[in-house]
């Protein structure tokens, strides 16, 4: 299970995507994908950003751009579908 520090990075992270996208959603979708977002990446934070967690949420980004293939195929495809990764 995520530790408490990864799912508030996810849930940060997710925010700041959808406001960087500048998709107008209601709070209940975001709320939704916050969710799928910690679900599908919370692991892979950890995993293999770990040392970067305390650098924010763009570092953690960063780092998961430069990591995409030790990410879990759940974590690339959501921040695929976000427009994160390529």
């Amino acid at each position: 299970m995520p530790s408490f520090r990864a799912r508030v990075f996810a849930a940060t992270a997710l925010t700041l995507l959808t406001t960087a996208l500048a998709v107008p959603t209601p709070s209940h979708a975001q709320d939704d994908m916050r969710a799928r977002g910690e679900k599908a990446c919370g692991g892979d934070a950890v995993r293999v950003c770990k040392k970067f967690l305390k650098g924010g949420d763009f570092a953690v980004l960063s780092c998961f751009q430069e990591n995409k293939l030790k990410l879990t195929s759940h974590c690339r495809k959501f921040l695929t579908d976000a427009g994160q990764l390529n």
